[in-house]
């Protein structure tokens, strides 16, 4: 599994946005680019397209993450990982 976003790259406001990242198969988010139009309707579903048209808007914002927000980032991905490897 890889993380799919809705909106690619790497140095705009949405890259760590969770409501814009969902799993998807390297199939899908590698040699299908994602299934771009596939993935639009899947987040719209789940968060309405208010969620997407801010998304689209902060696209635009670049965020310089400092190194203790990382690690912050970091630590809580770890537990919620340990927590479901714990639950499953």
């Amino acid at each position: 599994m890889q993380a799919g976003h809705l909106i690619g790259g790497r140095t705009n406001g949405v890259l760590f946005d969770e409501r814009g990242i969902f799993p998807q198969c390297v199939g899908c988010n590698m040699f299908k680019q994602g299934m771009g139009p596939e993935f639009t309707l899947f987040v719209i579903k789940h968060f309405g397209q208010g969620v997407v048209d801010e998304l689209i808007q902060l696209r635009r914002t670049a965020v310089r993450f400092t190194r203790s927000e990382l690690e912050e980032m970091l630590e809580g991905y770890q537990e919620r990982i340990n927590d479901y490897q714990a639950n499953h």
